[in-house]
């Protein structure tokens, strides 16, 4: 009788679980879709996604439109996000209203794969739900999932991998593991930065595996699923451009501005924003982090002689879980840093690149909170419940504002003020004639006209200056005053009184050239007349 009610007990605390699990994924998706009432945001990475989904299904494979209007191939942006908004829009949708549908998905499917982790960390289903509600309510992770981009999908494969992972640990079955292999892989197709996955699942097989033979066979398992994926999609970009990647590897340190502003993104999600508290003391608050991560990395090392020595406690689920994701926040963070050095200088520390630390932070943080309330101390468990009402408390206040704002107007290229763009209505109204502009991902999107981007005198990808910059702007500048070409620059003012480099780009562009048009921060440039 006994074993029956222990039995009937652990049913219901399971179906309690899932039931309070699928009410907050619900929630979670109600939540996505009133503050997205038109659509998803849209950026300039988001135009090359929906782009590339469009060319997809028009059988241009994955490519984008020239300024001309013919298709190159996308080489830049990992496919596997298009590829999803494209085999949404095969149910008849257009591929905006896609990648909407598919990224509220999304959005629930992260909150139930959090509360999961964060579930195997804890040991704790109530910790675990307390994840999965730390990952709906923060600001950040939200909006991230409200504009098109590949961050929710990459979120998404990311926790599912660690999962996997998780269970072939547990599991000496190799189908886990190739499972885990396959999804990192899939993950690379949506960011490159997936690099991390690959790196901390083997960190993770050499510790957790008995035996040196097990840990290399395993090891190659998963890197040998992973590798199939990727490298078709790397092989494709050299046979396309020569480049696997569409980047040079080259030296260039992150500014000390960049570096400020993770500072201020990361203590801004956790903290309160009022009074200037983050601001105002911005060096501190450094160092206050680099406490942080160096403590991270020390309580990794710790754990890793304790799995060592204990191999009982080495093979627990919550032990090997927590372990995993403590070791990938620390790994993405350097591979973060490794590409922002020498591979791509355009990324800034921004909420949504942060965003698979944050959520290696929640899921160790519910797992920390779970532990202090287990030890069954009075002073600890009122410690873990000052830090869970704080938490949320912090993340409700900067939420409920962004909820609100959301809520009233789209984002990016789908804001009001884009949609009703004088600007955008002139480019409209324009003959048929060869477009060059600063916002060609803006003018595709909003009025389905290919354009050239202008050059600018320093590639954002390198910071350093671009080469044969001047011969181009002579030969646009040529093509203007012969009557071939137009050249539209939103926020032309702003940017022809600026002081840091912005004046010497537009009298380099448009010195002489005729006005077909001015606004109140735009201009179109050039001999053509609007029909």
């Amino acid at each position: 009788m006994g074993l029956q009610q222990a039995v009937k007990q652990k049913i219901g605390t399971n179906s309690r679980f899932w039931i309070l699990l699928i009410a907050l994924v619900i929630a979670g998706v109600a939540l996505m879709i009133y503050i997205t009432p038109y659509g998803m945001g849209l950026v300039n990475d988001s135009v090359g996604y929906i782009g590339g989904a469009r060319n997809i299904l028009a059988g241009n494979g994955y490519s984008r439109l020239s300024g001309n209007g013919d298709p190159r191939p996308i080489t830049n942006y990992p496919p596997l996000f298009s590829i999803a908004i494209a085999a949404v829009s095969l149910m008849g949708l257009e591929a905006l209203r896609s990648a909407w549908l598919l990224n509220v998905a999304l959005f629930g499917a992260n909150i139930l794969l959090i509360s999961l982790a964060a579930r195997k960390a804890s040991g704790s289903d109530w910790f675990g739900l307390l994840g999965g509600l730390f990952f709906a309510v923060s600001e950040p992770l939200f909006v991230a999932h409200s504009y098109a981009m590949s961050e929710p999908i990459y979120l998404f494969l990311a926790t599912l991998c660690l999962l996997l992972l998780g269970k072939a640990l547990q599991d000496q079955h190799g189908g886990w593991l190739i499972a885990a292999g396959v999804t990192a892989s899939l993950a690379f197709l949506a960011r490159y930065v997936a690099i991390s996955l690959f790196a901390t699942a083997v960190i993770c097989l050499l510790v957790f595996r008995e035996g040196w033979r097990k840990k290399i066979i395993d090891s190659v398992i998963f890197v040998f699923s992973g590798i199939p994926l990727a490298a078709v999609w790397l092989v494709r970009n050299y046979l396309v451009s020569s480049n696997v990647g569409n980047r040079m590897v080259s030296y260039h340190p992150i500014p000390m501005d960049k570096i400020q502003e993770g500072v201020l993104n990361f203590w801004g999600w956790l903290l309160p924003e009022r009074g200037g508290l983050i601001e105002n003391h911005l060096n501190l608050w450094g160092i206050v982090l680099v406490v942080f991560l160096l403590a991270w990395l020390a309580a990794v090392l710790a754990a890793l002689v304790f799995i060592l020595r204990d191999r009982v406690g080495g093979s627990s689920q919550q032990v090997q879980t927590s372990w995993a994701f403590a070791v990938e926040g620390w790994v993405y963070l350097a591979v973060l840093v490794l590409t922002l050095t020498f591979v791509d200088a355009s990324p800034i520390f921004e909420h949504r690149i942060l965003s698979p630390f944050y959520i290696c932070v929640i899921v160790l943080g519910a797992a920390a909170l779970a532990w202090t309330w287990q030890q069954r101390r009075p002073v600890g468990q009122i410690i873990a419940v000052v830090l869970t009402l704080g938490l949320l408390v912090s993340f409700a206040e900067d939420s409920l504002d962004s909820i609100h704002l959301l809520h009233q107007d789209g984002q990016g290229f789908a804001k009001s003020d884009w949609l009703e763009s004088p600007t955008i209505a002139a480019v409209s109204q324009l003959p048929e004639t060869q477009i060059y502009t600063n916002r060609n991902t803006a003018l595709y999107i909003l009025t389905n006209r290919p354009a050239y981007v202008l050059p600018s005198p320093t590639n954002p990808a390198t910071q350093q200056p671009r080469e044969g910059y001047a011969e181009d702007v002579a030969a646009i500048r040529q093509q203007v005053l012969d009557g071939d070409a137009v050249l539209v620059i939103f926020g032309y003012r702003t940017l022809d009184a600026d002081l840091n480099g912005g004046h010497a780009w537009m009298q380099d562009l448009t010195k002489a050239l005729p006005v077909i048009e001015a606004f109140d921060d735009d201009a179109i440039f050039g001999l053509s007349k609007p029909n």
